[in-house]
C-alpha cells in the first residue's frame, strides 16, 4: 500500500512539475514574441521619424520648415498610429501627451478633433516665422517634440 502511494505520488509530482514546466515556458515565450513585435514596430517608427530628422537638420538641404511638416505629417501620423497600439496604457499617455505637444503645441492627453489638413501644425510653427533666427528656434523647437517621441521607442 506505501508503494502505490509513493509511486502515484511521484506521478503526481512529475506530473505537475511538467505542466508548471509547460506554462512558464509559454508565458516566456509569449513575452518574446510582443517584445519582438513591440521592436519590429518601434524600429519602422524609429526610421520614418529619424529620416525626417536627418532632413531637418540637414544643412544642405533647401527644403523649408512648411515643406517640411506638410511632406512629413502624413507619414508621422500613420507611423504614430501604428507604433501607439504597441504601448502600455500608462506610456500610451505619455506618448500622446508628446504627439500632442508636437501636433497642437499642447502638453495635454485630451483628444483633439482629428482634421484632414495638418493645419494645427503650421499655424503653431509658423508665428513669427520672419527672421533667420525665428526660423531656426522653430527647427529647435520641432526637433526637441520629435525626439521626445522617439524616446518612446528604445527597444526592449
Amino acid at each position: 500500500m506505501i508503494q502505490l502511494i509513493e509511486k502515484h505520488t511521484s506521478i503526481l509530482i512529475s506530473t505537475v512539475t511538467f505542466l508548471l514546466g509547460l506554462l512558464i515556458g509559454h508565458r516566456l515565450a509569449l513575452g518574446r514574441d510582443k517584445r519582438k513585435e513591440f521592436n519590429d514596430c518601434a524600429e519602422q517608427f524609429r526610421s520614418v521619424f529619424l529620416e525626417a530628422v536627418h532632413r531637418l537638420t540637414d544643412q544642405d538641404n533647401e527644403q523649408g520648415i512648411y515643406e517640411f511638416l506638410e511632406d512629413s505629417f502624413a507619414l508621422f501620423k500613420k507611423a504614430v498610429i501604428s507604433f501607439r497600439s504597441h504601448l502600455h496604457k500608462r506610456k500610451r499617455r505619455a506618448f500622446d501627451r508628446a504627439w500632442n505637444s508636437y501636433r497642437y503645441g499642447i502638453n495635454s492627453s485630451d483628444p483633439q478633433p482629428e482634421m484632414e489638413l495638418p493645419l494645427p501644425i503650421l499655424t503653431q510653427y509658423f508665428e513669427g516665422l520672419s527672421s533667420d533666427d525665428q526660423r531656426e528656434k522653430t527647427r529647435e523647437l520641432i526637433l526637441s517634440r520629435v525626439n521626445k517621441m522617439l524616446t518612446f521607442a528604445e527597444t526592449k
